[in-house]
């Protein structure tokens, strides 16, 4: 359930996972495959390194006196592709292309982790996958977030940026003198 309240959610506790060997399947066949999906069986929010393109699957509930608005957060910069589907009442309601193979101007936010804003239906079942691949490691780290507190966080991440730089800075002219 996606409390507005909390305005982070942590989504791995209720991700399933189905392997896709072939690299082939398609939404209508994974959503075929219900059945076949598992609790991932690795560590925390992540599925190692696998050749194989990996579907997640995760089941969503939009309180009726929510305005629908989250952010799907996966703060690992180094995945490859990842496709995002929405489904609510049987039909795929929005989708987004994320991945660091995807040009910045063509991300569905800019930000330096792969996310993108979400429109969920109010008081309804919602089913979110990801079709993950990558050549690297699969890790995880899924959050479901507020605009509000996604950006508060993106903004907390440049004040340290900042004031790294600055230390950095320093550092540098102090060794200069």
């Amino acid at each position: 359930v996606l409390d507005e309240q909390s305005g982070r959610i942590q989504a791995w506790p209720a991700v399933s996972v189905l392997a896709d060997p072939g690299r082939q399947m398609t939404l209508d066949d994974v959503r075929a495959a219900a059945s076949r999906f598992a609790p991932p069986q690795q560590a925390y929010a992540t599925l190692g390194l696998r050749n194989e393109a990996m579907w997640l699957r995760m089941p969503l509930r939009v309180p009726a006196d929510s305005d629908g608005r989250w952010v799907l957060d996966i703060d690992y910069a180094a995945l490859n592709r990842v496709d995002v589907y929405v489904v609510a009442n049987d039909r795929v309601v929005q989708q987004a292309v994320l991945g660091n193979l995807q040009p910045f101007s063509q991300r569905p936010l800019a930000s330096r982790s792969h996310a993108v804003t979400l429109a969920l239906p109010r008081d309804a079942a919602v089913e979110l996958f990801l079709r993950v691949q990558t050549l690297g490691a699969m890790v995880l780290p899924i959050t479901l977030n507020k605009p509000s507190a996604f950006l508060e966080r993106a903004l907390g991440e440049q004040i340290l940026q900042g004031l790294l730089t600055g230390l950095g800075l320093c550092l540098l002219l102090y060794s200069l003198m």
